[in-house]
């Protein structure tokens, strides 16, 4: 995607396009799901656009969140290169639970 406009291709099926990737999923899956936040939480951050809650592990990590209506908890880390990574990651919102398992973290170099 790119500023305002999102697409997604499906084999068979077509393409699709929205304004952004939470209207492109709650129009074509029903899922309502906020995308634009989770290049955040899953780096074990809170969203900086809105108001959040959070509480610590004793390793002073991101243990749970909440933000705009959706309970985050951070079940595991892995550490990569000296740093503790998110490694399941467990999203609770009002119909809808999901859980994410990153298998593989590749960080980005400098200046990318």
């Amino acid at each position: 995607g790119r500023p305002g406009a999102v697409a997604l291709e499906v084999a068979n099926q077509g393409r699709y396009e929205a304004q952004t990737p939470e209207t492109l999923l709650q129009d074509q899956l029903g899922w309502k799901l906020p995308v634009s936040h989770l290049v955040w939480w899953i780096r074990g951050l809170p969203a900086p656009d809105s108001k959040s809650s959070v509480t610590l592990d004793g390793d002073s990590r991101l243990a749970s969140l909440e933000q705009d209506g959706w309970q985050v908890e951070y079940l595991s880390y892995v550490e990569q290169n000296g740093y503790w990574l998110p490694e399941r990651v467990k999203l609770h919102g009002q119909d809808l639970d999901v859980t994410l398992v990153i298998k593989d973290w590749q960080p980005r170099k400098l200046g990318q």
